[in-house]
């Protein structure tokens, strides 16, 4: 059977209606997984009928509700130029809250409400939408990937244990330049790209072929991610990040297609992938590389990557040059 939804911006008089609405979607998404009394004191400080008619009274703070018939089925709550470290952009927006009843899943209501907050963020002309997700929810991880999110950093989730959870903080590049996760879509484009500039350079090595040829296997089942920059919807450059030992990863296979080369697009896919260490607690990115390739060298140096000794059985023929960054940063409060 098919559902037909509707949605419209919350008021003051919907209070009542959006508090026992986030208090159900709240406790059916967290209950069985948290403390019962942490759940409590979210919901009372957070979803209080008085809470949100201050939120609502805010012209800074957009609520839509979702409707079928008569049913309220979900909601979505965002916050304009809101941010926290990790955070990029000039106008950023959190998606702060995007919420729907158990019930409901499945019926193309989170997809109505995705879709109004990246109409929002367009036409309001914000740059980056964030948000925040528990880093031990892989569906939901996976459902932000596959709309364009990417991991950046990680934050402790302020329920009240003296043990947070931790969220992986994500953003979505909005406009036509964006540095999206791995999709099915553009698994050839790693390939591509990545064959175009060794076979320029040197000769593809066995370990080329493997990662080139089976991301899944060698990256992405490791805990790895591949990163694409897009224009529009063309991948004009792409890296990999890719865990090598106990918090450390490597920063591989990075590539830009000549003709978008010199206008920094090798510095935002750098910045992409530090962002994942970061959000994967890793104290150190290491590289390896070629003296040939001096532009990619000045990169790494100005980014703070430090030349060491190359490690025995690095396994590429053509490394003649390893560099390291060692990462210091901490988590973030929400």
């Amino acid at each position: 059977m098919g559902y037909s939804f509707t949605l419209r911006r919350a008021t003051v008089s919907d209070a009542a209606l959006l508090s026992q609405l986030a208090e159900q979607t709240f406790r059916e998404a967290f209950e069985a997984i948290y403390d019962p009394e942490d759940c409590r004191r979210v919901v009372e400080s957070s979803y209080n009928v008085s809470k949100l008619q201050n939120e609502l009274a805010d012209p800074d703070i957009y609520f839509w509700l979702a409707f079928t018939e008569n049913e309220a089925v979900g909601y979505l709550q965002l916050e304009p130029n809101k941010r926290i470290q990790g955070v990029s952009g000039s106008r950023p927006l959190w998606l702060h809250r995007i919420y729907l009843k158990k019930a409901w899943t499945g019926q193309q209501v989170g997809r109505l409400l995705m879709e109004k907050a990246f109409r929002h963020a367009e036409e309001q002309g914000h740059d980056v939408l964030w948000l925040t997700v528990w880093d031990q929810n892989p569906g939901a991880v996976r459902y932000y990937e596959r709309w364009g999110f990417r991991k950046t950093r990680y934050v402790n989730f302020p329920l009240g244990s003296e043990n947070p959870p931790t969220d992986y903080l994500m953003q979505r590049d909005m406009g036509r330049i964006r540095v999206i996760p791995f999709h099915p879509d553009y698994r050839s484009d790693f390939a591509r790209l990545n064959y175009q500039w060794i076979e320029h350079y040197f000769t593809v090595e066995a370990p080329d072929r493997a990662y080139l040829e089976n991301p899944e296997k060698h990256i992405l089942e490791q805990g790895g991610e591949i990163l694409f920059l897009l224009e529009d919807d063309t991948v004009v450059g792409t890296v990999a990040m890719i865990p090598s030992g106990p918090n450390e990863m490597e920063l591989a296979k990075l590539a830009v297609i000549p003709e978008k080369q010199g206008q920094g697009w090798g510095k935002k896919l750098v910045e992409a992938g530090l962002d994942f260490a970061h959000a994967k607690r890793a104290s150190s990115v290491w590289l390896s590389t070629n003296s040939k390739l001096d532009t990619a060298i000045n990169l790494y140096r100005k980014r703070g990557f430090l030349e060491e000794a190359i490690p025995e059985n690095m396994g590429y023929v053509r490394v003649n040059l390893f560099m390291r960054l060692k990462l210091t940063e901490s988590a973030s409060s929400q």
